[in-house]
């Protein structure tokens, strides 16, 4: 079955324990996973290069292709392949996305502690309002809500390319209820980002150029993923999972 036109697909820990255990094609891939000092950063790494390669299988390239990356950090494929590719990696979960365009974003975010941040930091590193919203949202949800905040603003920025290096006021951000939405006004370009919660509190995000309705989302997973249709399974395609309406320009 060929993918679709963004395609992303999320492992976890024991899948992605799986999926490292494949040797890896290239020297310079394998060089680079030994110089790595840490077995998650190695599991990480090996596992992302394995789904992706089965991702570009189902692309109809079967053979193995070199992920680089460019010089602020965001891996690319080779040009003949006509795809762009984001990677995200924690201790639980691996993520891959494609995109037919020339950019994408995915990021996991393991789940956070509002109480481990400063005011000043949280307004920092979000979008203007959002720290507000997390501090009216109540104790009870703020760390659900913030993990799905830095989760977005995560993917967006890998999205454009950029990080954090160079601010949040790089795009302009707005919510229209059950995902966010990010403008590159200088770039002429726009992009959805939907998030999701995972089984562990975890949260991953994802941002694709539109049209953005049609994302193949495959998981593996041992427990449900959320979702608002009964009956999500192990390896199945996922919808994402609506939130509360937030105020404008305040993330889902």
């Amino acid at each position: 079955m060929a993918l679709a036109r963004n395609a992303l697909r999320i492992a976890d820990a024991a899948t992605a324990a799986a999926l490292a255990a494949r040797p890896l094609a290239s020297a310079a891939d394998r060089a680079r996973h030994d110089r790595m000092r840490s077995a998650r950063a190695r599991t990480g790494f090996a596992a992302t290069r394995a789904l992706a390669a089965d991702m570009l299988r189902e692309r109809g390239i079967p053979e193995p292709q070199a992920i680089r990356a460019d010089p602020r950090g965001r891996p690319f494929l080779p040009p003949s392949c006509g795809l762009s590719i984001s990677i995200s990696h924690t201790d639980t979960w691996v993520a891959v996305a494609l995109a037919a365009d020339d950019r994408c974003g995915v990021d996991v975010q393991s789940p956070l502690d509002p109480r481990a941040f400063t005011r000043a930091v949280l307004q920092r590193y979000l979008p203007p309002g959002w720290a507000d919203a997390l501090a009216d949202g109540g104790d009870a949800t703020a760390p659900a809500t913030l993990t799905r905040m830095w989760a977005t603003v995560e993917a967006a920025l890998k999205w454009r390319g950029t990080g954090f290096a160079h601010g949040l006021d790089v795009l302009r951000w707005e919510a229209d209820g059950i995902r966010t939405l990010v403008h590159d006004d200088e770039a002429g370009r726009s992009a959805r980002v939907d998030a999701r919660r995972l089984p562990d509190g975890s949260v991953l995000a994802h941002a694709f150029d539109p049209p953005a309705d049609a994302v193949d989302v495959h998981v593996a997973v041992h427990v449900a993923i959320d979702s608002p249709s009964p009956g999500a399974r192990h390896d199945s395609r996922c919808a994402p999972t609506p939130a509360p309406t937030p105020a404008e320009g305040r993330p889902t």
